[in-house]
C-alpha cells in the first residue's frame, strides 16, 4: 500500500509543477506570441547569449564537446509553465560537459524561472555544480550527472547541488533522475550531494546520490559532515521520494543546525533505498511535522536518528516514522513527539 501511495505522491507532484503560475521574471526581447525556436550552440559564448535571449518555449540544443567556464542564468531567462525554455544535450547525457574550470559555481540559476536542464555532465566548479537563489523557481533539473565541484580544498562550505535564500529563496525545484556523486574524496568538513537553505517546495525525486563521505573534520554541524541530501534553515515542503542513496556518511538530513528554527517544516521523506552510510542513515533535527514512511534503510551506521538541535536545544522534531525496513532500532525518538508505527528491524546477518 505505501508503494502506491508513494507513486501517487510523485504524479501529483509532477501535475502541480507543470500547473504552476507564471513566474515574476521579465521576458528580454520576446513578444507575447513569439512561438520559441530552436538554438543549437556550439560554444560557451553561444550558450550564454543563447540563453539571455531565450524565449518561452525555446529549445536551446548543446552539440556534443566540452564547454569550460561557468554559467549564470538570471531573471530574464524566463519560461512559462506551458511553454518552459528546454536547455539539453542534443545527443543525451555522455556528450556535453559543463566544466566549471574551478569558479565558484559551474551553473547558476539566480532568479530565473520555468527553465527545464538535462542530460548535462556539470563538474569542475570550486564549491557547487548547480546553485539556486534570488528567487529561482519552477527549475526542473533532469536526467544530468553532478559531480566533483569541489576545486576549492578543503570541503568547508560545499554541495554538488545547493539552494539559499541570497535575497529571495528558490521555490519550486524539481530535481528528477540524476546522478550525484563524488569520484574523488577530498578532506573536509562540510559537504553535501544536496543542500538547501530556506527553500521551498522542492521535489527530489528517482536520483541516485552516492559516495558523499569520508569527512576529515568537524568544524561546524555534525550533519554537514557528509550528507548525500540535506534540507535546513526553515525548508519547508520538501519531498524527497524514491531515490537510491548509497555509501554517503549521512544518508539524509532533514532538518539540521543551521540558521532557522525550525530547521524543517513539513518535510516527508519517501520510498527511498539508503544504503552503506557510515554514520546515520537518516537523521532529523528540528523538523516539524515530517513524515518518514516505507524507506529502506540498511548499512553498517544508525539507520534512524531522531537528535537535537545544538542551536535551539529545547526544540523537540515532531512527525510519523511508519512502515519502514530498517538495518537497526530508531534512536532518540524518546526525547522527541515522534510517533512509531510499523517499522520492522531486520535480522542480523
Amino acid at each position: 500500500m505505501r508503494y502506491f501511495a508513494g507513486k501517487a505522491l510523485l504524479a501529483l507532484g509532477a501535475a502541480i509543477f507543470l500547473a504552476l503560475p507564471l513566474g515574476a521574471g521579465a521576458q528580454g526581447p520576446c513578444g507575447a506570441d513569439d512561438p520559441g525556436k530552436t538554438v543549437r550552440v556550439t560554444s560557451l559564448e553561444a550558450l550564454r547569449a543563447a540563453l539571455h535571449t531565450a524565449c518561452p518555449g525555446t529549445r536551446v540544443l548543446i552539440r556534443p564537446g566540452h564547454y569550460a567556464g561557468r554559467i549564470i542564468v538570471g531573471p530574464l531567462t524566463a519560461g512559462t509553465a506551458e511553454r518552459p525554455i528546454v536547455v539539453t544535450a542534443e545527443q543525451g547525457l555522455g556528450s556535453v560537459t559543463i566544466d566549471g574550470a574551478g569558479a565558484t559555481i559551474t551553473w547558476k540559476f539566480s532568479g530565473a524561472s520555468f527553465v527545464h536542464l538535462k542530460g548535462l555532465q556539470i563538474t569542475g566548479g570550486g564549491y557547487h555544480g548547480i546553485f539556486l537563489d534570488q528567487g529561482a523557481n519552477n527549475i526542473l533539473v533532469e536526467n544530468n550527472r553532478v559531480f566533483d565541484n569541489h576545486r576549492t580544498r578543503p570541503l568547508n562550505s560545499h554541495a554538488e547541488i545547493k539552494g539559499s535564500r541570497g535575497g529571495r529563496a528558490p521555490w519550486n525545484v524539481v530535481l528528477r533522475g540524476n546522478e550525484i556523486f563524488h569520484a574523488t574524496h577530498p578532506p573536509g568538513s562540510n559537504f553535501q550531494g544536496i543542500d538547501c537553505n530556506f527553500c521551498r517546495g522542492f521535489q527530489v525525486l528517482g536520483n541516485h546520490i552516492h559516495d558523499i563521505k569520508q569527512p576529515t573534520a568537524f568544524e561546524h554541524s555534525y550533519y554537514d559532515r557528509g550528507s548525500c541530501i540535506q534540507f535546513k534553515s526553515a525548508s519547508e515542503d520538501i519531498l524527497i521520494a524514491g531515490n537510491r542513496i548509497e555509501r554517503c556518511n549521512i544518508g539524509v538530513v532533514l532538518g539540521g543546525e543551521g540558521l532557522a528554527s525550525p530547521e524543517n517544516i513539513s518535510g516527508v521523506v519517501r520510498d527511498n533505498t539508503i544504503d552503506q552510510s557510515a554514520e546515520i542513515g537518516l537523521a532529523v533535527i528540528n523538523a516539524r511535522g515530517f513524515r518518514i514512511e516505507g524507506n529502506r534503510v540498511t548499512g553498517p551506521g544508525i539507520s534512524i536518528l531522531l537528535a537535537k538541535d545544538r542551536n535551539y536545544p529545547e526544540v523537540r522534531s515532531s512527525g510519523w516514522i511508519e512502515d519502514n525496513l530498517l538495518s537497526s532500532p530508531v534512536q532518540g525518538a524518546e526525547t522527541h513527539d515522534a510517533h512509531l508505527r510499523g517499522n520492522r528491524v531486520l535480522p542480523a546477518r
